[in-house]
C-alpha cells in the first residue's frame, strides 16, 4: 500500500498536530500539491482568535524538503472551514502574536535556504497587527518583503504600508 496508493494522494488536510508526524511515509507522499491546515486559528466564542502553537512550531519543518510538489498550503478558520482566517481577527494575547510572527519567520528563513518551493502560495496567514497604518512598522513583515519570494509576497497580509512595502520590494536585487 505504501508504495501504491500513497503516490496517488495529491492533497493533504491537517486537523491536529500529531498528523504532523508522518515519519517514514513521507517519502512516499511525493505528488502532494496542495497542504490544508485546518485548526492553526480558531475563533472562540468571545469572538477572539486562539492558535494551536503545536501546529505553528512544526508545520514549516513538516513541508520543509518532503514535498518537491507542493504548490499550496491554505490556514483555515476551523469554525466554518468556508473561508481563510480572517484578517482583522483579535489575537488573544502577546504570547499568541510572537507566535505568529514566529511562524512567518520561520516561512522567510525555509523560502531563504530553499527548503520550501518558491512558487509555494500561502493563503490564510497574516501579520497579527491590525492596520496598515501603524507609525511603528513591524521587522517581521520588513523580513517577509525582503525573503519571500517576489510572487508570493502580497499572498501574505502585511501590516507594512504599501509605500513602505513597496521600498523594501524595490530594493532587493
Amino acid at each position: 500500500m505504501l508504495y501504491d496508493a500513497l503516490p496517488l494522494v495529491t492533497t493533504l488536510h491537517i486537523e491536529k498536530s500529531s498528523q504532523l508526524q508522518i515519519g517514514m511515509i513521507s517519502g512516499c507522499l511525493r505528488d502532494v500539491r496542495s497542504v490544508s491546515i485546518y485548526n492553526l486559528f480558531y475563533t472562540n466564542g468571545m469572538g477572539e482568535t486562539d492558535l494551536d502553537e503545536n501546529i505553528a512550531t512544526r508545520i514549516v519543518h513538516f513541508l520543509s524538503n518532503r514535498f518537491p510538489h507542493l504548490e499550496s498550503i491554505t490556514f483555515w478558520d476551523m469554525k466554518d472551514r468556508l473561508c481563510p482566517l480572517n484578517y482583522h481577527s483579535r489575537w488573544k494575547n502577546a504570547d499568541q502574536r510572537s507566535s505568529i510572527y514566529h511562524l512567518l519567520d520561520t516561512f522567510t528563513g525555509a523560502f531563504t535556504c530553499k527548503a520550501i518551493p518558491p512558487t509555494l502560495e500561502i493563503v490564510g496567514l497574516s501579520c497579527p497587527k491590525k492596520t496598515r497604518t501603524s507609525t511603528r512598522e513591524c521587522k517581521v513583515c520588513k523580513r517577509v518583503c525582503r525573503s519571500f519570494p517576489l510572487e508570493r509576497i502580497l499572498n501574505v497580509g502585511l501590516c507594512l504600508p504599501f509605500s513602505s512595502s513597496n521600498e523594501i520590494i524595490k530594493s532587493r536585487r
